[in-house]
């Protein structure tokens, strides 16, 4: 129980950051629909139990933060 609770605070501080980065990429005018189509799916992507069931979520979310290493 501890170990899937401490997951989702690690997951949500990860969406913070992510919408965070968005809505100053938003703001700035910098943001492109590249970034937009990567970042989306991962910020609202679904948390269940806090137990990764498929690596694509953390195959997206290397793909997302390789694409922002760019700028």
């Amino acid at each position: 129980m501890a170990m899937s609770s401490r997951h989702v605070m690690i997951e949500f501080q990860q969406k913070s950051a992510l919408t965070n980065y968005y809505l100053v990429m938003l703001q700035s005018g910098k943001l492109n629909p590249d970034e937009k189509s990567l970042i989306f799916p991962a910020i609202f992507a679904k948390i269940d139990t806090g137990l990764i069931k498929s690596s694509n979520t953390t195959d997206d979310l290397l793909q997302v933060l390789a694409s922002l290493k760019k700028y």
